[in-house]
C-alpha cells in the first residue's frame, strides 16, 4: 500500500513539474524565441544610440570632419565625426549595416530587420518593463523616422512619442 502511494505521489509530482515547464514556455516563449527578442532589443538599443548621436551632430554648430554641420552622409561618417567607436552601425546577428536614409536636411530614417513583432513580445506584456511605443516594430524590415528638431525618444523611456511631420 505504501509503495502504491509513493508511485501516485511520484506521478502527481512529475505531472505538476511538466505543467509548470509547459506553462513557462507558454508565458515567456521558448529559449530560441527569447534569444530572438534579446537580439531585437540590442538592435533597438543600437538604433536609439545612433538616433541620439545623429540628432546631436545635426544640431552641432561647428562643422564636422567632412566640413559641414548637419546630418552626416553615412553612419560610418557619424562614427568618424564623433570619434565614438562604441556606436554600433551593424546588426549584431547578421553583421549587415543598419540602413540610414536622409530624407531632408532635418529628417532621416534608421532601418533594421527584426526577427520578432514587438507588439507580441513578452517585454510589452502588462506588468513588465515598459518600452516606448515609438520603438514598436513588426517582424521583418522596418524603418523609424526621426526629425532633428525633436530629440529622439529613448528606448527605455515610456513617455509620449513625438510625431514626425
Amino acid at each position: 500500500m505504501k509503495t502504491k502511494l509513493n508511485v501516485i505521489f511520484l506521478v502527481i509530482a512529475i505531472v505538476a513539474v511538466a505543467a509548470v515547464v509547459i506553462a513557462g514556455f507558454l508565458v515567456i516563449g521558448s529559449p530560441a524565441n527569447q534569444r530572438k527578442i534579446a537580439v531585437d532589443d540590442k538592435r533597438l538599443q543600437d538604433l536609439s544610440s545612433l538616433a541620439q548621436s545623429l540628432n546631436n551632430q545635426a544640431k552641432a554648430v561647428t562643422p564636422n570632419a567632412t566640413g559641414s554641420a548637419g546630418l552626416p552622409a553615412t553612419l560610418a561618417d557619424l562614427v568618424q565625426i564623433t570619434g565614438n567607436q562604441y556606436l554600433n552601425v551593424k546588426d549584431p546577428e547578421t553583421g549587415a549595416a543598419y540602413t540610414y536614409q536622409i530624407i531632408s536636411s532635418s529628417t532621416y530614417n534608421l532601418c533594421a530587420t527584426f526577427e520578432t513583432d514587438s507588439k507580441t513580445s513578452p517585454s510589452n506584456a502588462p506588468g513588465s518593463s515598459p518600452v516606448n511605443i515609438f520603438w514598436n516594430h513588426p517582424a521583418g524590415n522596418y524603418c523609424f523616422s526621426f526629425n532633428t528638431a525633436q530629440y529622439p525618444p529613448s528606448y527605455y523611456y515610456d513617455g509620449p512619442a513625438y510625431p514626425v511631420e
